[in-house]
């Protein structure tokens, strides 16, 4: 438990960074989020929350939609009316001074943030950090310390997003594990989004020094369930300890499921399942769950509970399955 102590105080200090402002969604079944209108058009809100990421939300399901800042709103007969908005099924409130104009909700085409309140690339750049303590049961069990960087960003039609997890481990094991990933998605708007990925792996309590794969697949979103659906093709190359290297090309089937809990809070999870094309005696799985509860400003307190599985034949004397239990403070940036 080395280092515990750190953590809670470095929360703490964090503790004491000043909250920006947020826009407001209130959905028809009563859940509240908070976070920032990303864009709104064909019927369907896109809104980043501060607790689950990114969310698709058709208008049937809001209740009310306010912004803190300025908007563009573009009416289908191409006139445009600049300033912050109230949004429901029927009408949209832009305010604009001490007056206010009303606009149906069908005569409008899109609304996005007001141009003064993007950063020049895009959507403005979201990063958060993430440290803590957690158990691991595999090969070996043990307790240790983590960091964690996520960043996330769109510069239309794009959204990039990049993640980053280390171990700390020994220093003549440095990094004991460590996975990195990023996915570009194009048209993030749409149902459907063709995406690409590049991930890389180290393990040495499996014995995997390192894998990087290639990934190339559809994203679909089912925005109603708060679930993503993304299936494709993953390209790899591995070398393993006492092992000679090898590639492979695998099938890789993925589901995100977010749900906000609480007023506050959210539930994720992600499945994926990567079976190999070329060796069907080859199959990776791995459930990821967290639950995320605020703790301070800009802080959250984030539990995981992780749970992994490779079958790779040629490393039958080690165990397949490997669970990983953690706590930690979420920063956002």
């Amino acid at each position: 438990m080395k280092g515990a102590g750190t953590v809670v105080v470095v929360a703490l200090v964090l503790a004491m960074c000043r909250l920006g402002a947020a826009d407001t969604l209130q959905l028809e079944k009563g859940d509240n989020l908070s976070g920032k209108l990303i864009r709104f058009a064909e019927g369907v809100v896109h809104f980043r929350t501060k607790m689950a990421g990114n969310v698709i939300i058709p208008i049937e399901e809001v209740g009310r939609l306010a912004t803190d800042e300025p908007v563009v709103v573009k009416k289908k007969d191409g006139a445009t009316l600049e300033g912050p908005i109230s949004l429901d099924q029927k009408q949209v409130i832009i305010a604009q001074g001490e007056k206010s104009r009303s606009v149906p909700v069908d005569q409008v085409e899109t609304i996005e943030p007001a141009p003064k309140n993007l950063a020049p690339a895009g959507s403005p750049l979201h990063l958060s950090a993430e440290t803590g303590l957690l158990w691991r049961s595999g090969n070996e069990d043990y307790t240790d310390l983590f960091g964690r960087l996520r960043l996330s960003t769109t510069l239309d039609p794009y959204l990039f997003d990049a993640d980053l997890f280390l171990e700390r481990a020994d220093a003549d094991e440095f990094p004991r594990w460590l996975t990195a990933s990023t996915r570009l998605r194009i048209h993030p708007d749409r149902l459907w989004q063709p995406a690409l990925g590049l991930d890389f792996e180290r393990d040495t309590d499996k014995a995997l020094l390192s894998r990087a794969g290639l990934n190339f697949g559809l994203v679909r979103a089912f925005p109603d369930l708060g679930l993503e659906a993304e299936a494709g093709l993953q390209a790899e190359t591995a070398r393993w300890r006492h092992e000679p290297s090898d590639d492979g090309l695998n099938l890789r089937v993925a589901l995100r499921y977010t749900r906000q809990i609480f007023e506050n809070g959210a539930f994720t999870n992600s499945l994926s399942f990567t079976p190999s094309l070329i060796n069907p005696e080859r199959l990776r799985a791995q459930s990821e769950s967290s639950l995320a509860f605020p703790f301070a400003q800009r802080i959250k307190l984030k539990l995981n509970l992780l749970i992994d599985y490779e079958d790779y034949p040629q490393l039958q004397d080690l165990p397949k399955w490997r669970t990983t239990i953690g706590a930690s403070f979420l920063w956002d940036f």
